[in-house]
């Protein structure tokens, strides 16, 4: 992300095929949103409402999209965690990718558990209820992919979404 005093943005470079099937790139800068009351950001840089996706689609539903995880598509997304940052504990129906690309923070699980995780490190979230929890003292970034998923029964109880 490029920092300045007092925005944050993340160029988005997009190659796709124009109408006579050339490839062709659309380069563009988007903001970022706050998250959480310390400063956390967020950006999302890509949604589709399928899987498989659709490249003959030419909608960008990342302008238009609110929410965690589409129903049934991904997302793609940059999260940058303050220091001191919490989030609310939180579940999705989906299989996340996570990679920490910078910093470190910590992965908590509803039961307690809990894992550090640095730069470089991948975390793959099974429609776990959880949060993250940066106690580094410097700010954290993830790139997280959000694929949906079909839920998650434990002895016939379904564990539904739970947003913050």
């Amino acid at each position: 992300m490029n920092q300045s005093s007092d925005s944050y943005e993340v160029r988005r470079v997009i190659a796709q095929h124009d109408a006579s099937g050339v490839a062709q790139f659309i380069d563009q800068v988007l903001p970022c949103v706050p998250l959480g009351p310390n400063g956390s950001r967020t950006v999302l840089l890509w949604v589709t409402d399928k899987t498989p996706a659709d490249n003959m689609d030419a909608r960008d539903l990342a302008q238009s999209f609110a929410g965690i995880t589409p129903a049934a598509g991904t997302a793609l997304r940059i999260i940058d965690i303050s220091p001191s940052e919490t989030t609310a504990m939180h579940r999705t129906l989906s299989v996340d990718y996570v990679m920490i690309t910078k910093g470190s923070i910590d992965l908590e699980l509803e039961g307690g558990a809990t894992k550090t995780l640095h730069r470089g490190d991948v975390v793959v979230q099974r429609g776990t209820n959880h949060r993250w929890v940066n106690r580094s003292g410097e700010w954290a970034q993830m790139l997280a992919i959000p694929v949906s998923a079909m839920p998650v029964l434990i002895d016939g109880r379904r564990l539904d979404e739970i947003h913050f």
